[in-house]
């Protein structure tokens, strides 16, 4: 059959005799967004199908009005394929208008570089005494005042040739092997610090002898059409056929789309790029080496490896020099992952003895509470509320999202995401507005709509939907958004549960080392939502715990960071294995207070 997607003008002859629509897309590269993992339970996949001729299903009839259905929409999920349809795919290909924090080129290691490969300038002329004790292969060695490394069988066949013609050479190395020989004219020695997130990717391009960013790259995971949070991957990958190869392809995809577009735009080729330094959550981790992570998703929710050895490029599929080295930083636990140990490296946290808090807020809110003496980890399952999911009229962080929200004499005043018109709140949009209602008395500290309210313009703005259940009315209902956009008492109780569980996870963390909040010297916000909640009103949620604003500092993408200071530094990535290593690891849904804490938390 033949599918046309839109508005790429894509089509399409797959020999699929079933699945929908949603699956294709995403098999595709070309999304749509499906938070909930196709499963019909969000609503956020839609789709305009022209030439549909399968009934509606009950989840579209639940999150379809009759005009839309009338009017040719779908969700993609529900979908089915069928010969000659036509997909309008609106706003699935996300990547341009995506808010993710961006980092200035120009970044430079503060400390003295020792980076994970090096070039050097050697001589060739050592063989020319007629000693017969040695070996062109010992020369290498000596050249580069390393011992024992391991020379590759390719490289050393050829050494008779570049002994005999040249007089000098670039020597590519490793602290264990060579990697090549070089014309020494040749120009640099490059890598590329990754960070894989549930969401986006970040890529930078760096220049190893240097230790200086060059460029970066960013962009949203295509991972995410086949759901928004790492369970709903191992659910494909348990699920379907091949699911592993097709995450990991979808992946790299992107990855390698971003190197090259970087390498082209500052002159190089990727051949010259020998490094990469690897860092995400344990499970986008196993996904980028190939290795099933289905164990974490299950009891004991123990990963398939912590810390992998590292590898060469070539049996990865990462598109840079094939001999290249890719280091992966280490895993805490199943739900703590090298994302979270290349931040706790990145903060300085395990280099003091001031006392941490460092928190990376998402799906899986992780925290870590500690200093140079120890270190306590957890993961609180926040749900992917922050990322607009299961909130009615909740999106990413892109064009026309909701991003700021403030009170002032009765108006409520919106800042949106690309200055376009409103059409959904994203995750720092919701942290205000929630605020925001907490502090006029919309709302009650158990998070239920108040029957009065000190501001009658605020109060007016209070409904009933045909639910029954209280709305607030955020922006009225116009042309472009026919049903305005909605805040319910259901999406007040999304918000309390993220909330309950990160306050609950700080809250155990603490008790652990018999500390307050007033203990804390530091609380180190990191991630890209971080990036953009107003801090003030994070506390005021109790998202985060009440300190002092100086305490309180937001780092940006720490994962990249530590992969880039894993890149240019090898003392650094050997502090990570340590970090790795000592961190305790806390499993917080094991102990027997912790429903109740969750409950008691769950109230602003």
């Amino acid at each position: 059959m033949r599918i046309t997607f839109l508005p790429i003008c894509c089509t399409v002859t797959t020999e699929a005799e079933s699945g929908t629509v949603g699956q294709l897309a995403a098999c595709l590269g070309l999304g749509p967004d499906q938070p909930c993992g196709g499963e019909g339970t969000c609503g956020k996949c839609r789709i305009l199908a022209e030439n549909a001729n399968s009934f509606p299903t009950g989840a579209e009839l639940q999150f379809l009005t009759p005009k839309e259905l009338s009017d040719g929409f779908r969700l993609a999920c529900q979908c089915p394929l069928e010969d000659g349809l036509v997909v309008s795919l609106g706003r699935a290909p996300e990547m341009k208008d995506r808010k993710i924090p961006k980092s200035d080129p120009g970044k430079r290691y503060a400390r003295k570089p020792e980076p994970v490969v090096r070039k050097k300038i050697i001589s060739l002329t050592g063989t020319r005494d007629n000693d017969p004790g040695t070996s062109l292969a010992e020369v290498l060695c000596t050249q580069t005042g390393t011992e024992d490394l391991r020379i590759p069988l390719e490289l050393l066949k050829s050494l008779p040739g570049i002994f005999a013609k040249r007089k000098s050479a670039a020597a590519v190395f490793t602290n264990s092997r060579f990697i090549a020989l070089e014309d020494e004219k040749t120009h640099g020695v490059f890598g590329v610090a990754i960070d894989i997130g549930t969401t986006s990717l970040v890529v930078w391009l760096v220049d190893l002898e240097s230790a200086t960013v060059l460029d970066t790259a960013s962009e949203l995971n295509p991972q995410t059409s086949f759901g928004a949070d790492v369970l709903s991957r191992i659910s494909v990958i348990q699920s379907r056929e091949r699911g592993l190869e097709m995450l990991k392809d979808a992946l790299l995809s992107s990855l390698n789309r971003m190197i090259a577009t970087l390498a082209r735009k500052n002159g190089l080729d990727t051949g010259s790029i020998y490094a990469a330094a690897v860092s995400g959550n344990t499970i986008m981790e196993h996904i980028f080496l190939g290795v099933d992570p289905s164990p974490i998703g299950r009891s004991p929710f123990i990963p398939v490896t912590r810390c992998t050895p590292s590898l060469k490029a070539e049996s990865s599929g990462l598109d840079i020099n094939p001999r290249g080295e890719i280091v992966m930083i280490p895993n805490i636990s199943g739900f703590v992952g090298g994302d979270i140990t290349a931040g706790v490296e990145a903060s300085g946290m395990f280099r003091s003895s001031a006392i941490t808090l460092f928190t990376d807020i998402g799906t899986n809110s992780e925290i870590v509470l500690g200093n140079r003496d120890f270190l306590l980890a957890c993961s609180a399952a926040a749900g992917p509320a922050f990322e607009g999911a299961r909130i009615s009229h909740g999106m990413r962080a892109v064009n026309g999202a909701v991003e700021r929200v403030a009170f002032q004499d009765g108006n409520v005043l919106l800042g949106v995401i690309g200055e376009k018109t409103p059409e959904g709140i994203c995750g720092s949009g919701i942290v205000d507005l929630v605020a925001e209602m907490l502090r006029s008395g919309l709302i009650d500290k158990n998070g239920k709509f108040s029957d009065t309210s000190p501001d009658s313009r605020l109060h007016s703005r209070i409904s009933n939907n045909p639910q029954g259940l209280k709305e607030f009315c955020l922006y009225e209902a116009g042309e472009n958004k026919p049903g305005g956009i909605v805040f319910t008492q259901k999406d007040v109780r999304e918000v309390q549960l993220a909330k309950g569980a990160i306050a609950t996870g700080i809250q155990i963390l603490l008790e652990k080392k018999d500390l307050k909040p007033g203990d804390l010297d530091r609380v180190v916000v990191a991630g890209a939502f971080g990036n953009y909640i107003n801090m003030k009103n994070a506390v005021d949620m109790g998202i985060l715990p009440k300190v002092s604003s100086e305490k309180i500092e937001y780092i940006g993408n720490s994962s990249v960071i530590g992969a880039f200071h894993a890149l240019v530094s090898l003392k650094d990535y050997r502090l990570m294995k340590k970090i790795a290593r000592k961190a305790e690891f806390v499993e917080l849904s094991s102990r027997s207070d912790f429903q109740q804490r969750f409950l008691s938390n769950m109230s602003f």
